[in-house]
């Protein structure tokens, strides 16, 4: 477990020394001084039993300090000193992690969405546009699994390249099913303490019964071969009964196989038949109403895209800089410093407008805006007619360019990617999977009983939902800041068992 501060700090140290100074009496004088007052007697034997026990006592401030190095590691990271400060040296992704982050935050808010009026209105209702964050999910996950593949593609690094595949395909299964799995036996085990209520899954009359009946549908839900929809309420989707949020973890693994496997095959191409070949596919998959599969080639497009861009601070070489000014002059490279001037504006003005439309996108109201305001009744009779499912599929067609277009804002202009660049942001992108699969067992334990009471108890309304609401979250980060310590022990676990098969 990380530990937040040292055994033993500099103060602490100075403690111990004090110790030993003030331990040292001479025991002649102490002997003469018997017939003092009682009051300085009882000092000079608490002297003394201090220089007895100076060992003792050393290992009681040590085990004290080790206790309070526990108690400061049980709690989150948002309540230990300098928690919530950025992280050095942070990737040039790192903002898709804060992104990630605000996007699990957004889908807690839409399963506990209250009524308000102002919270309907277009741009304020993608604080809990839940399905829209999900598709941001998947188009992060196609930019982050792809980048380093595609750089050593660029690089030709075939050995590397084949190292990776071979890595993140072998992991990818561990990294997915072992933490959903921890997340559904949590959910188990409070069901057998009856800590949780389920609305699904009654509590069994043993341990062993409920053990038995969590692993037979870990069996099912685990099945890398099942059929795969891709959104919640689609036919044939996997999912556990014990954690109705983890549909999301098998549209999730075979999105990132068809990435690991749209780079092996496309790793002989030319960069610009690879964007076609990838265009290509996302078209398809709109097609084929796998709009889940477009998200995931879309951030391989983008990804492809931000490795094309040159760097903000690359430059000409020196030398070359030099000759250029010797052979054009001044004039010509103010010429070329307004050129490239004009052309991040119009990119940035570009991402702008994507970002404003995603968002609106991202506000469609329900029943796919048929009833809705204008644009909506028109846009909802552009969604392809021969999509199978339910409405609950059919919405994602408007919802899944809503967040290709606010993922291609963030990564085309890096001013709008400092917000997701502060230490706040930060961690909560590094919770965004506790986040995720957490809030529903925070809400059944905690939400349904002790703050439903508590909203009851300040009379109801929007003000004691609010109150109820900031600590229903202060719960969930804590939650999800303790599953994500056991994940890192699951990733680590993937990177051992791959050192120990791999030649």
């Amino acid at each position: 477990m990380q530990q937040s501060q040292p055994l033993l700090t500099e103060e602490d140290s100075q403690d111990v020394e004090g110790v030993e100074v003030h331990a040292g009496i001479d025991y002649d004088l102490w002997q003469k001084d018997m017939g003092t007052p009682l009051r300085s007697s009882r000092i000079h034997a608490l002297q003394i039993l201090a220089l007895q026990s100076y060992r003792t006592t050393r290992h009681y401030i040590q085990d004290n300090i080790l206790t309070r190095r526990f108690l400061i590691s049980i709690l989150p990271q948002y309540l230990q000193p300098g928690g919530l400060k950025a992280p050095p040296n942070l990737r040039s992704t790192a903002y898709l992690d804060a992104l990630r982050g605000y996007a699990a935050w957004a889908v807690v808010n839409h399963h506990f969405y209250w009524e308000n009026h102002y919270l309907k209105l277009p741009f304020i209702d993608v604080i809990h546009s839940g399905r829209a964050m999900v598709d941001i999910f998947f188009v992060i996950s196609g930019f982050v699994l792809s980048h380093n593949l595609l750089q050593k593609i660029r690089n030709k690094k075939e050995q590397q390249l084949l190292r990776s595949l071979a890595s993140s395909t072998f992991r990818r299964y561990v990294r997915l099913y072992f933490s959903a799995g921890f997340a559904a036996l949590v959910s188990m085990l409070l069901i057998r303490m009856n800590a949780m209520r389920h609305p699904i899954v009654p509590r069994k009359g043993s341990f062993c019964a409920q053990l038995g009946d969590f692993l037979r549908d870990m069996l099912r839900f685990s099945n890398p071969f099942a059929e795969v929809r891709g959104y919640f309420g689609k036919p044939s989707t996997p999912n556990s009964k014990y954690h109705t949020y983890l549909w999301t973890i098998p549209a999730e693994f075979r999105g990132s196989m068809v990435v690991f496997f749209f780079c092996l095959a496309c790793c002989k191409m030319s960069t610009t038949h690879r964007t076609i070949a990838c265009w290509l596919l996302i078209l398809l998959c709109y097609a084929w109403d796998a709009t889940y599969v477009a998200l995931f080639m879309f951030g391989v497009f983008l990804a492809e895209r931000s490795l094309s861009r040159p760097a903000p601070d690359a430059d000409l070489p020196a030398p070359e800089i030099q000759q250029l000014q010797l052979e054009v002059g001044e004039h010509a490279r103010r010429q070329r410093w307004r050129r490239d001037s004009f052309m991040s504006t119009g990119q940035y003005l570009v991402a702008s407008i994507a970002l404003i439309v995603g968002i609106f996108l991202c506000s469609q109201p329900h029943n796919l805006g048929r009833e809705g305001p204008w644009p909506w009744p028109y846009l909802s009779q552009v969604v392809p007619s021969w999509w199978r499912g339910e409405e609950a599929g059919r919405e994602h067609f408007w919802l899944s360019i809503a967040a290709g277009l606010i993922v291609y804002a963030l990564e085309t202009c890096p001013p709008l990617q400092r917000p997701f660049n502060w230490g706040v942001s930060q961690y909560i992108g590094k919770l965004s999977f506790g986040i995720y699969v957490m809030h529903l067992l925070v809400a059944r334990v905690f939400w349904d009983v002790p703050l439903h009471d508590l909203r009851i108890w300040l009379g109801g309304g929007q003000k004691a939902y609010c109150v109820a609401y900031v600590i229903f979250m202060f719960l969930v980060f804590w939650a999800a800041d303790y599953f994500i310590r056991v994940d890192r022990h699951i990733i680590a676990f993937g990177r051992w068992l791959e050192k120990k098969t791999f030649i």
